[in-house]
């Protein structure tokens, strides 16, 4: 399985905002990462619509 490094600026963000909810780290990394994954999502379907009305 593929295991990005992150930046250990990163890393330390992610370790006190996970602290500070009392959640873990993984369990944060994986709810910013679905909602910014389901934002581009949501852009790129916009852009999407939009293209397809100019045609």
């Amino acid at each position: 399985m593929y295991s990005p490094k992150i930046k250990p600026e990163l890393t330390t963000r992610i370790y006190q905002i996970a602290k500070a909810r009392g959640i873990h780290m993984t369990d944060l990394v994986n709810d910013v990462l679905r909602k910014a994954l389901n934002e581009m999502v949501d852009i790129e379907n916009i852009q999407s619509t939009k293209s397809r009305k100019e045609v």
